[in-house]
């Protein structure tokens, strides 16, 4: 399994910046360092030999969820912890399945607002920098919008 580097994180903050807008503070935009090394780490994390974070939805999820919950950089986290996510399945041959699909999960619509197409991404992460999205839930919507 491929898993993504610290310069790999920066880099896609930096590009995010550059394409959609924002403040890039050299060199590298960090607020939280420690939170970036979180992220980097827990995904790895494994508990008594198993690996903590069990297949590619679950370690998307996390890294979304904490790069964007984390508020790792100055600005742009929310698009760097999508674009992170999306990184890594594509390193580990892997996407999400078009047309993305809106869940149930834990009695809760995700995202709760409907919508179609980028919108469902836009949404998703919208509200997961609000707190309304657990991991949990993130890691049923990674799961079910991934091909079998």
């Amino acid at each position: 399994m491929v898993f993504l580097q610290r310069e790999d994180i920066i880099l896609i903050n930096k590009l995010t910046i550059n394409r959609h807008g924002g403040q890039f503070i050299p060199p590298e935009n960090l607020l939280n360092e420690d939170r970036l090394q979180y992220a980097l780490e827990i995904v790895q994390q494994t508990i008594f030999g198993s690996i903590l974070h069990q297949g590619l939805a679950d370690i998307a999820a996390a890294y979304m969820f904490y790069l964007v919950t984390g508020h790792v950089f100055q600005d742009g986290n929310k698009r760097t912890g999508l674009e992170a996510a999306l990184l890594f399945l594509r390193l580990n041959d892997a996407s999400l399945a078009e047309p993305f699909q809106r869940i149930s999960a834990a009695d809760k619509y995700l995202p709760a607002q409907a919508c179609a197409g980028d919108q469902v991404l836009y949404h998703l992460t919208m509200e997961l920098a609000a707190g309304q999205i657990t991991q949990d839930q993130l890691k049923a919507w990674f799961t079910a919008n991934m091909p079998a």
